[in-house]
């Protein structure tokens, strides 16, 4: 019996030291996503987004603009479009900020159907590439 007790503690302390090498941590499984990517810069650190403040308003009859604010920092903020849900996005326009981080651009609504909107700021200065809310256009 006393053999059967030690037995017993011995696989007890075997599994418990064990635990934490097999189980990975949350920062653990990023790093091995960036790594699966071929993302060697990913696999060192997680990078932070920056916040867009995005959206779109109509200041009068016929006008849409679509404007934020890219918090924190500066830089080119560019504008896609896809013309229908399962098309490919393009480029439409690249807009600087001002000195206060704001951009802003005006977008258009097709006659028929609707077109979709986004932008982003390409990755640079220790941040990962940003992007907006997606916003949809169509004509009444």
């Amino acid at each position: 019996m006393r053999m059967y007790r030690i037995l017993t503690a011995v696989v007890a302390f075997a599994l418990v030291g064990l635990t934490p090498l097999a189980i990975p941590s949350a920062a653990s499984a990023v790093v091995a996503a960036a790594a699966d990517r071929g993302d060697p810069a990913g696999a060192a650190r997680a990078l932070p987004h920056r916040k867009m403040h995005d959206k779109v308003v109509q200041p009068r009859r016929y006008r849409l603009i679509f404007k934020g604010r890219v918090d924190p920092g500066h830089g080119p903020v560019f504008v896609e479009r896809k013309n229908c849900r399962r098309c490919r996005w393009h480029r439409v326009d690249k807009v600087r900020t001002d000195g206060t981080s704001r951009w802003q651009v005006r977008i258009y609504a097709p006659r028929r159907g609707e077109w979709f909107y986004r932008g982003y700021v390409p990755a640079y200065g220790g941040y990962a590439r940003s992007r907006t809310g997606i916003w949809r256009t169509y004509t009444v």
